[in-house]
């Protein structure tokens, strides 16, 4: 029937048009494969070709002769049976071959040898590895580099808390240094008011002199240059400050060593000052003791002092109120007994 003939056109039709969409989906994309320079000729050929069909097309609409109005009364029925049939029994390839406006005659392209499509698919391919590559390595880059900003970022973030801990130590430090400069300059104050003397004053500084330098002596050695006591403390603090850096050099163990053996020594130290410190003090005890031996008796005079009697006790009086449990107990031996 002509409706199973028209559906059946249809669907044919919508096919080739599927099959065109794809066709042209692989034009484009081989067009776009091929080079620029070929690409840009191809589109100037295709304008020169479309401006002569334009140019045909006009030239024949020109030179065409107009039909009369009876001719066309009487052709009328014929020409719409022949729509009517072309309409349902077209061919639709036909139909397509002779729609020259819509697609090209001689459709042209760049590859010629299916061999060179391999080429290109193949270089491409290198390149989409070698993009895939790159870009995994840039990641693995980045990743390491991330790494690194943390682990720098964590170590700043340490160093920047004690350098902070450090500041505050300073600062606490500086504070009791100007507290101890202020209590220096006070005593400084009073020295120079004249409340010491300027003899104590003297014996004070003789004395600092001295234990000065029995402290150069055991820090730097004895030294033939007559040095003032300034210069002494000044070779004290350099030596200190050397002997502080060289601690940090001794390995730990030895440094522990050397601590037990000082500690010890410190120890022997105070027992011996100790027992010394006894000795004296029971030598002034006898020493005392001798000395009230060998004093004078004296003699007391007047009468002695007596201590101040006490004052006699009260004696209570016991009640004559016996009680109870005493009373039974009277009368039970008394008829009982």
């Amino acid at each position: 029937s002509i409706t199973a003939k028209m559906v059946n056109i249809k669907s044919d039709i919508s096919k080739f048009e599927d099959i065109i969409k794809e066709f042209k989906m692989h034009k484009e994309f081989l067009f776009k494969l091929s080079p620029l320079e070929w690409q840009e000729a191809h589109r100037a050929k295709g304008k020169t070709l479309k401006l002569k069909s334009a140019t045909r097309s006009a030239t024949k609409s020109a030179t065409k002769d107009k039909p009369k109005e009876k001719d066309k009364d009487e052709r009328a029925t014929p020409k719409r049976r022949t729509m009517l049939n072309s309409c349902l029994f077209r061919n639709p390839v036909a139909e397509l071959k002779t729609d020259s406006s819509e697609y090209e005659e001689d459709p042209e392209l760049y590859f010629r040898d299916p061999r060179q499509l391999l080429e290109l698919l193949t270089e491409l391919e290198e390149q989409n590895l070698s993009l895939i590559q790159n870009s995994r390595e840039t990641e693995d880059a980045q990743e390491e580099f991330r790494q690194v900003m943390d682990y720098n970022r964590k170590k700043m973030e340490v160093e920047t808390n004690q350098l902070t801990q450090q500041i505050d130590i300073m600062t606490h430090t500086i504070q009791r240094e100007r507290e101890r400069a202020a209590e220096l300059e006070l005593r400084a104050r009073l020295f120079n008011f004249g409340k010491y003397k300027s003899d104590d004053q003297e014996g004070m500084f003789d004395s600092l002199g001295v234990k000065v330098e029995e402290v150069y002596r055991g820090c730097v050695g004895d030294s033939e240059a007559n040095l003032s006591t300034l210069q002494m403390l000044k070779a004290i603090e350099s030596r200190l400050d050397e002997l502080l850096e060289n601690v940090e050099i001794v390995p730990k163990e030895r440094l522990v060593l050397a601590e037990r053996v000082k500690e010890k020594e410190r120890r022997f130290r105070l027992r011996d000052e100790k027992m010394h410190q006894d000795k004296q003090h029971q030598e002034e005890r006898l020493k005392r003791a001798l000395e009230r031996a060998q004093a004078d008796v004296k003699k007391t005079t007047g009468k002695k002092l007596m201590a101040r009697s006490q004052r006699p006790a009260r004696k209570l009086k016991t009640s004559q109120v016996y009680d109870i449990s005493d009373k039974e107990k009277d009368e039970q031996l008394y008829f009982f007994m």
